[in-house]
């Protein structure tokens, strides 16, 4: 639904979330960064809609808001925002796929 908040608990959730401008509003928190995995490593790595840790798709006006979560493996794209206005804070993206850039 739209604005609301999604409290996530400490642990490793093994998905790839996807949030649309229905979800405007949705403020995603977990209790930290350390202690909250979002592990995108069962994505489809042919899909960028798919295979992004989070992926986001909204309106001009959808607005999304994440804390206090790391996003991980996913074999694209750790997140991935197309429209709308994501705010961040205490979130950590690592060690996601980016096929088409070459390793530092």
């Amino acid at each position: 639904g739209k604005n609301g908040m999604v409290a996530v608990a400490a642990g490793t959730y093994v998905e790839n979330l996807r949030m649309t401008s229905e979800h405007s509003g949705v403020q995603l928190a977990g209790r930290c960064m350390e202690l909250v995995t979002i592990d995108g490593s069962e994505g489809d790595e042919e899909d960028y809609t798919e295979g992004s840790g989070i992926f986001l798709h909204g309106g001009i006006t959808t607005t999304w808001a994440l804390s206090g979560v790391t996003v991980t493996a996913a074999p694209l794209i750790g997140i991935l925002q197309y429209r709308g206005t994501l705010t961040l804070d205490r979130v950590a993206v690592n060690d996601n796929e980016w096929p088409w850039l070459e390793p530092c």
